[in-house]
């Protein structure tokens, strides 16, 4: 099973709802999942739980969301693209889409969903080898019975533009631009934010970008929405591999494996990445992170990686890249 699955590798998982779709794809690693969602135009999920976080970024479109969360609050969030927002573990939620065009979500669930059967079949795991090491917590979702809530008061919301949050919505405008360079010549853009078990970053790299290589104590799962990026890795028994990675591509990088990344072409690419314990603490953000977490909610204890720079003398960095040149 590869580190690497490109859009068309993974198969779709059409939803049999009345209200149509979505299409989705869903890989994983060890704590969590990826699901790419387009919901179409009318799209309405049943209320439902599962037991870990969720974080979302919007692609393109728009749809509406709405949780009632563990203080029994009743919630509306307006999405539109840019927006990132966050569900917690066990709170009830479902979406809507009120819009007359396709919604693009990004879902990041920790644990993942891939044991959930509705899922299980189509999902893909990011894997090096031939078997996948154990996957931790696979979680499933669970409908709840919606006479127990004011499903229609809490979408009569909607149709007044009401929408109320609490802390886990941050519209586009709300999070700000991190300009990372690290002293490279061309610079990394990025946008984070992050919950409980983990951190969302939205990072831009424009052409010519070329990071440094480097290891962070976390488990670390990507998906290119545009452009094209070549990605590296050192594995564990000290071998180097090269990715052409495209739009639509998901690629999953293990806790303290080498790795970096080099944007070959001219057009900047955006690569939306999810850290497993979150990456909001390192101190190249500026302090630039945001909170999904409500206003009332206790702050993570969750470990705090960092990303940490290694010794390029150790490997033959010139080879790698002229080789992944090469394939290209």
């Amino acid at each position: 099973m590869p580190l690497i699955r490109s859009y068309s590798e993974v198969p779709s998982n059409i939803g049999t709802l009345p209200t149509g779709g979505p299409e989705s794809k869903v890989v994983y690693g060890d704590a969590g999942s990826i699901t790419r969602a387009v919901h179409p135009a009318g799209y309405h999920s049943q209320a439902h739980v599962h037991p870990g976080e969720q974080l979302n970024y919007i692609v393109s479109g728009e749809s509406w969301a709405f949780m009632v969360d563990d203080s029994g609050r009743n919630l509306a969030f307006h999405l539109e693209a840019g927006d990132f927002y966050r569900v917690p573990a066990m709170a009830v939620h479902w979406s809507w889409n009120r819009s007359g065009g396709p919604c693009d979500v990004i879902e990041f669930h920790m644990p993942g969903v891939q044991g959930d059967p509705a899922k299980e079949e189509a999902a893909r795991g990011l894997f090096a080898g031939d078997a996948p090491p154990p996957v931790l917590g696979a979680g499933r979702s669970h409908f709840v019975a919606p006479h127990r809530y004011p499903i229609d008061d809490i979408e009569a919301m909607a149709d007044k533009n009401l929408s109320s949050h609490v802390g886990y919505l941050k519209k586009a405008a709300e999070v700000p631009l991190v300009t990372v360079n690290r002293g490279y010549a061309v610079s990394l853009q990025s946008k984070v934010v992050y919950g409980l078990r983990g951190s969302l970053m939205c990072a831009c790299r424009q052409g010519g970008y070329h990071s440094r290589p480097h290891v962070h104590d976390c488990e670390q799962l990507n998906v290119l929405t545009r452009g094209s990026l070549t990605g590296y890795i050192i594995d564990e028994s000290g071998q180097a591999q090269s990715f052409q990675i495209h739009a639509g591509d998901f690629w999953r990088i293990p806790r303290m494996l080498v790795h970096w990344s080099w944007n070959q072409s001219e057009e900047e690419c955006e690569l939306i990445e999810l850290h497993t314990p979150g990456m909001h603490w390192d101190p190249g953000f500026g302090g630039g992170a945001v909170s999904l977490l409500a206003n009332d909610e206790p702050p993570t204890n969750y470990p705090r990686p960092r990303n940490i720079l290694v010794d390029t003398s150790r490997y033959p960095m010139e080879e790698i890249e002229a080789a992944s040149i090469s394939n290209r």
